[in-house]
């Protein structure tokens, strides 16, 4: 009866690691370190349709994450190794002094990558999605990836937008 209850107490701590380790609200997580930040986005109702700017800041600003994405990406799972050419999305994260510097733009003429100081010719993820979900003025970005140099990528900004000019 020991052994049993032992089991299920193992299994139950083991369930909550699993649930507690979703990625939280306005954080980047990098090759298993975790930044948390503060997010704030604009759309531009006057302008394209759907435009969305965004950004996601820590306090002493050793990340700073920013991007945008027009209305072809709302709602939509994006594969991050490939080029969509029916998409505008984009975003650009600085980790530290020299930690992260990676520059992801898609839109419908080509897929421009940069990371580390290099003009990638081709994906600068090896897998992964972003995953973009606008409800109203409620906006909430997430990326899981692999990126070609091994490391993991993650971060989910969830923020409610302003209204720009």
């Amino acid at each position: 009866m020991f052994v049993a209850a032992a089991t299920m107490m193992f299994t139950a701590c083991g369930k909550d690691e699993d649930e507690s380790s979703a990625l939280a609200d306005n954080t980047v997580v990098y090759d298993g370190v975790v930044y948390n930040g503060v997010a704030a986005a604009t759309v531009f109702p006057n302008g394209e349709p759907g435009f969305i700017q965004y950004v996601l800041n820590n306090q002493d600003y050793t990340v700073h994450l920013e991007g945008s994405l027009y209305q072809n990406a709302h709602n939509r799972t994006i594969d991050l190794a490939r080029h969509n050419d029916d998409l505008d999305f984009g975003f650009h994260l600085g980790i530290e002094n020299g930690v992260l510097d990676v520059q992801w733009w898609d839109n419908p003429n080509n897929l421009w990558c940069f990371l580390d100081g290099d003009n990638m010719n081709s994906p600068c993820f090896s897998s992964g999605t972003a995953t973009v979900t606008v409800d109203g003025l409620h906006l909430t970005v997430m990326v899981d990836g692999t990126l070609i140099n091994g490391k993991s990528l993650k971060f989910k900004i969830v923020t409610d937008c302003h209204e720009g000019m």
